[in-house]
């Protein structure tokens, strides 16, 4: 209990089935029995019951809570998790310098940081065992997207650019070599690009698609960013377009070939309307962060998005899961959930934010006001950030730097701040060699400013 409450926001409500929050939390079945034990003058109904396992708890005679799902959102933080790397701590060592030290020691402070790598040990088990520290299911093609003669070309060291403009196989992908395969067998041309690995094997070797004997593997185009535009298009195509046999084929519809892959795209339908930016946002929201999500949205808004408030009302909520998460944390242990309201104020911000580097006002789209009733968002957000120092942190780190100056260094330090805090404009220039303690110097009187 916290002052009054329970921290875990027991009990909570009877509910007939298992389904999921507005933000994505989930309400397990409670079914009201009207049976209940009396303890502590409180009658304790399934209301009071933590998700748990009756097998574990005989077993084991401990409190374990087990929960099989937790928030609807967790397959896609494991995706993200699991291929985040390994846990890594940066270690510095310190020392009390004598004045015997400074002048018999060369100290590198480089080599002082260690950059460490952590492997607990479950996982040092693993690895003494020889397991595989990865599994990938189901097999993934990676296939590259790129206009006529803008592939990619590996360079050695020693390579000469004649021999590499005179080697056929450096012309050679794998999106030119589907044009031959379609060319040369009539199976392949009933697949498109994207479909292609299912049937068909990258051979890297000779650099060429063989026919499938068993198994198969799923193709993914690589990303193309919007503003790029002829290559985004043309990945467009790609994954509609079957049997083409070279890159004006692609840009050929009813019999008409257009000039670019975007008056194709046109003729086809696919622009005319917002339907491929929905389903490019919908693919990226399955694996990118909502920061991310923010400034493609943004890019999008960049290659001229038809309908800006339309796709901003059916897709803001993907948005904002970090500044939700961060709104939870900082009421911590009260559970607080934000507003719709002040969600998309605060996205309003942060789009605003992105849009501003730019050189760009978020006024000039089809897009929601901020509202200037909502509390949230009221100040200036520099001022905001210029108020969020830990000031007594940095008034000890401020005393402990000072006693670490020089005479010099501390005579400059109190010009300085003397002017600043007196309102007595000056302009002071430092002048000294790599090393010298010029910046030491600065971040000891930006820290005595701040506190």
């Amino acid at each position: 209990m916290r002052k009054g409450r329970c921290s875990k926001f027991y009990p909570k409500e009877f509910q007939d089935e298992t389904n999921f929050t507005d933000n994505g939390f989930t309400q397990y079945r409670r079914r009201d029995t009207n049976i209940y034990i009396r303890r502590d003058n409180c009658n304790l109904d399934n209301r009071w019951v933590v998700p748990h396992n009756l097998q574990l708890l005989k077993k084991y005679q401990v409190h374990i809570n087990v929960e099989y799902v937790n928030k609807s959102k967790m397959l896609k933080y494991l995706c993200k998790y699991v291929n985040k790397g390994q846990d890594r701590a940066k270690a510095i060592f310190e020392y009390l310098k004598t004045n015997e030290d400074e002048q018999t020691k060369d100290i590198d402070e480089i080599k002082e940081h260690l950059d460490c790598r952590y492997i607990c040990e479950q996982d040092a088990i693993w690895r003494l065992l020889g397991f595989n520290i990865h599994y990938h299911w189901p097999p993934v093609e990676r296939l590259p997207v790129h206009l006529p003669f803008m592939n990619i070309v590996k360079l050695q060291k020693n390579d000469k650019l004649k021999a590499i403009l005179a080697d056929p196989n450096n012309q050679k992908t794998m999106l030119t070599e589907w044009f031959e395969a379609n060319k040369n067998y009539q199976e392949a041309r009933n697949l498109t690009y994207c479909d292609f690995p299912l049937q068909w094997k990258w051979s890297t070797k000779n650099k060429k698609w063989v026919k499938r004997k068993h198994g198969f593997k799923i193709g993914r185009l690589y990303y193309v960013n919007p503003t790029e535009e002829e290559r985004f298009y043309l990945r467009m195509l790609l994954m509609i377009v079957k049997g083409a046999t070279s890159y004006e084929d692609i840009r050929t519809y009813n019999g008409t070939i257009y000039q670019s892959f975007k008056e194709a795209c046109t003729a086809r339908g696919l622009l005319t309307d917002d339907n491929e930016w929905y389903n490019a946002f919908n693919e990226a929201a399955n694996w990118a962060t909502a920061s991310q999500l923010r400034y493609l949205f943004v890019t999008m808004l960049f290659c001229n998005l038809k309908d800006e408030r339309k796709f901003y009302n059916k897709n803001w909520r993907k948005m904002v899961d970090d500044i939700e998460n961060t709104l939870l944390i900082k009421h911590h242990p009260i559970k607080y959930y934000a507003t719709e309201t002040e969600l998309q104020e605060l996205l309003h911000m942060e789009l605003e934010k992105i849009l501003s580097k730019n050189g760009i006002s978020i006024n000039s789209y089809n897009l929601p006001q901020r509202n200037t009733q909502c509390f949230i968002g009221k100040n200036n957000h520099f001022i905001e950030e210029e108020l969020t120092y830990d000031t007594d942190y940095l008034e000890e780190q401020a005393n402990k730097m000072y006693f670490q100056l020089n005479e010099d260094q501390k005579h400059a330090c109190h010009e300085i701040i003397n002017c600043v805090l007196c309102n007595i404009p000056k302009f002071f220039f430092l002048s000294g060699h790599g090393g010298t303690g010029k910046t030491f110097l600065w971040n000891t009187i930006i820290s005595y400013l701040r506190a």
